[in-house]
């Protein structure tokens, strides 16, 4: 498994680097969406 203060770190520096704020269910599902996109495509080549 993964520690917790790891998790906690990887999800502070993505909030930073991508500048969203997790507290808000439009940008949570936006980011969500974006990543479904992203997985999808990945899955193609």
């Amino acid at each position: 498994g993964i520690h917790r203060n790891t998790v906690i770190n990887r999800v502070d520096k993505l909030k930073s680097l991508l500048k969203v704020n997790l507290n808000e269910p439009d940008e949570r599902l936006a980011l969500q969406l974006a990543c479904r996109v992203i997985k999808r495509k990945w899955e193609e080549v």
